[in-house]
């Protein structure tokens, strides 16, 4: 199965859908942060959540409970704002404000099987339209993701981060 957790009224085609509410062609209405879900131990190949992980009031139990019901192998992808993007806190239903590296302290971390177990498979960061960002992507380029955050993150703001993960058993 793969799952579209979250997915609003878009739900990506060839997915099953699970959000709280029912967009018409929802699949499975429940809250995701009610744990477990309404599915089985390994029944996900491939599993996307949308700008969702910005709305949770806790990502380990989400992590763990992605974990649960992917396969050994299973990809999620997964997008969210940057801190940096006034689309991460213009929204006031936003509790979480990710950097792009926040998945390192349970990839790699001193939480790494705590909150599932995952291997970073990709993550990058958009700046959103080239026209009006090609200097964000320049510093960006020239001095790298962890400067350019803690340096320049404000003045050149990013869009939003997308992160693939791959599910380890």
């Amino acid at each position: 199965m793969k799952l579209d957790i979250g997915c609003g009224p878009k739900k990506a085609p060839g997915f099953v859908g699970m959000d709280r509410h029912d967009y018409g062609d929802t699949d499975i209405i429940w809250n995701v942060e009610q744990y477990p879900w309404p599915l089985d131990d390994n029944s996900c190949d491939e599993l996307r959540s949308w700008h969702l992980v910005e709305h949770l009031k806790d990502l380990k139990p989400f992590l763990n409970e992605v974990h649960r019901v992917g396969k050994n192998g299973a990809l999620f992808q997964f997008a969210t704002p940057h801190f940096s993007s006034r689309d991460s806190w213009n929204d006031p239903t936003h509790i979480q404000h990710y950097s792009l590296h926040f998945t390192d302290i349970f990839t790699d971390g001193y939480l790494k099987g705590q909150w599932g177990n995952f291997e970073l498979v990709d993550r990058r960061l958009s700046f959103g339209s080239f026209l009006y960002t090609w200097r964000s992507r320049l510093i960006f380029k020239v001095i790298g993701a962890k400067h350019w955050e803690k340096f320049f993150a404000w003045r050149h703001p990013a869009s939003a981060i997308y992160v693939t993960l791959k599910v380890v058993k």
